[in-house]
């Protein structure tokens, strides 16, 4: 009986582990896809831009978003709540995260978007890309 008991939390923790890497794996997908989409549709990505994304981007962003993602998770689990809530809100915090990076990249890259004729500096023609 008392193996059934210890057993339950080493459950809920590999859970809560597999759970919070698939989260990451897919926000850092996402983040990586929008900054390529980012930096090609306006033309400001180089012959190393794909290998930047792939040897940096994606690992750094991986590992930054797994342990966002884990640690906020276990610490709402530790405080009672159930693990699918934990990682919904450490995927929440983790994607806010990767939201300010990339509008980090967005202001960081202003200048270099406004040297492409009237109206080329503003989101708007990036934005109406991704709708239509």
């Amino acid at each position: 009986m008392t193996e059934l008991v210890q057993s339950r939390p080493q459950a809920r923790s590999g859970s809560l582990a597999i759970a919070s890497v698939l989260s990451a794996v897919a926000l850092t997908f996402l983040f990586a896809h929008a900054l390529a989409a980012y930096w090609a549709f306006y033309h400001l990505d180089s012959g190393g831009t794909g290998l930047f994304l792939m040897l940096f981007v994606l690992p750094g962003g991986l590992a930054l978003s797994v342990n966002v993602v884990f640690f906020i998770a276990r610490a709402l689990v530790r405080r009672g709540k159930t693990v699918r809530r934990g990682v919904a809100v450490g995927s929440l915090a983790a994607a806010v995260m990767f939201a300010g990076l990339l509008s980090l990249e967005i202001t960081r890259t202003t200048a270099q978007r406004s040297g492409e004729g009237p109206g080329a500096g503003t989101l708007a023609p990036y934005l109406l890309h991704h709708v239509r």
